[in-house]
Order: structure tokens, then sequence, then C-alpha cells
């Protein structure tokens, strides 16, 4: 009943940067620290944020206080201070760049959720260098999605290979022990006494 009486919070208001906080809260933190500083990023590069929070007067009084009640962290994603921080930038934004890196956001998250489907399908865990590299594609580029889907279908190729390597490594009497600076790494299984 109380969700109900309360005024609108500023991403709410605006249906995209609403989806994209959403998505941004269902990720682990890792992976909300990660996508934060992509955010902190793109408003830098694009929009200059980082000047517009420096000088109060041009964000405006709403704004102003906006920022400040911030700082009792009743938001889901206040718990998170680089995500707490990646809003800030966002909030200080107009409605249209808020919108821009809104639908980055959406778009960033779908192709990481497709990323961490697919490490779970072949048992791998996901690596913070892959998130960080997408994250990265997407402060870049202004259409990044093709490269992402790329990077996507590079990752899928190496996970299926390394899949099928283990299956004829363990065949031949190899296993699997683990993950090292070249991949994975296979030694031969100790042999009985005889």
């Amino acid at each position: 009943m109380l969700e109900e009486n309360r005024p609108k919070r500023w991403y709410e208001k605006n249906p995209d940067v609403h989806r994209a906080v959403l998505a941004l809260e269902k990720f682990p933190d890792e992976i909300q620290t990660i996508i934060a500083r992509g955010v902190m990023l793109m408003a830098f590069k694009w929009f200059k944020a980082d000047d517009l929070l420096s000088s109060f007067k041009s964000v405006g009084k709403d704004k102003v206080l906006g920022l400040h009640k911030s700082k009792n962290k009743r938001r889901p994603y206040d718990q998170n201070p680089e995500l707490h921080k990646a809003m800030s930038y966002m909030y200080v934004l107009t409605s249209d760049e808020q919108d821009f890196i809104a639908r980055k956001i959406i778009s960033l998250s779908r192709v990481i959720l497709e990323y961490l489907k697919l490490c779970h399908q072949h048992q791998a865990p996901p690596r913070n260098q892959d998130v960080e590299t997408f994250t990265q594609q997407y402060v870049e580029e202004e259409e990044p999605e093709e490269k992402a889907r790329q990077l996507l279908r590079q990752i899928a190729d190496e996970l299926e290979r390394h899949i099928i390597q283990y299956k004829a490594e363990k065949k031949d009497g190899q296993r699997l022990i683990g993950e090292g600076d070249q991949g994975l790494v296979v030694r031969e299984e100790d042999t009985p006494p005889n």
C-alpha cells in the first residue's frame, strides 16, 4: 500500500529508463559494477555529465535536491556504490540523454544475459573480462550490437571447441584440471600402479 502512495522516482517517469534500472538491478554486484562504470563513461563521453555535476546551477534546484536525497540510499541500486554514482550521472542528464543511455543499457543487458545463458549451457563460469569487453563496446560505439553479437558467436565457438576437446581428451585418458593463462588446461590421468 505504501508503494502506491509514494511519488514516482525520477527513473520511473520514463519507461526506457525504468526498464534499464530494473535490468541492472537483476545482475550480481560484480556485473552491476562493470556496467555502472560503462554508464559513467557514456555519460562523460557523450554528454559531459561530470561538468554538469560540478556546476549544480545548470542542473536545476529539483535535481540538486534529488542528488542530496540520494544520500539516504533507499533505492535498490543505491546499495552498489558504483551503480549509485552512475545513476546520479544519469539523473543530471536531459530526458533525451537519459533515453539514449537507457536504450544502450537495455541492449547491453540483453547481450550479457545471452552471454550468461551461454556460459550456463556450457557449464563454464562467466568471466568479468568478457562482460567488460561487451560494456566497452557499448561505450565506444554508437551502434555496438553487431560487434557484441560477433563476440558472442566467438565465445560460443570457443566454448564449443573446449567441450569437444575435453570429450576427446577424456576419451584418450586425459582429464581437465582447470583454466590457465592459455585457456583450458588438461593433464593425463595418473596411471594406476601395476
